[in-house]
């Protein structure tokens, strides 16, 4: 997952990255919930512990995603105006996939791996 480069601008290739990151994030979530309910129905209940480190690196991806989203959104309002820094863009965008990235390895690793 990364920011698209070629012939759109950069607010737009930040923007499919942002889908791109979502659909990721939240299937690791859907996956997790199922496995907490299989787990749980099958008396093996998963440790509050794990439910806690994916609720925390959850919340850490969804700060990181917000402010992504308010960067490219400020530049897109001060580019009519004249300003704006590009490198912002690139550098919240990429704050963004990291988390995205924490959050499905420990989804991940929760579970006993991914294939």
């Amino acid at each position: 997952i990364g920011l698209a480069v070629g012939c759109a601008s950069i607010e737009s290739n930040a923007y499919k990255t942002f889908g791109t990151i979502s659909v990721a994030v939240d299937t690791a979530m859907l996956s997790w919930g199922e496995w907490v309910r299989t787990n749980e129905a099958a008396g093996t209940p998963v440790s509050v512990e794990a439910e806690a480190q994916v609720r925390k690196v959850y919340h850490e991806y969804q700060m990181k995603m917000f402010t992504a989203e308010l960067v490219v959104d400020t530049y897109v309002k001060l580019k009519g105006a004249g300003g704006g820094e590009p490198g912002q863009i690139t550098d919240a965008v990429e704050a963004a996939r990291v988390a995205s990235i924490e959050i499905v390895k420990l989804i991940c690793k929760l579970r006993g791996g991914c294939n």
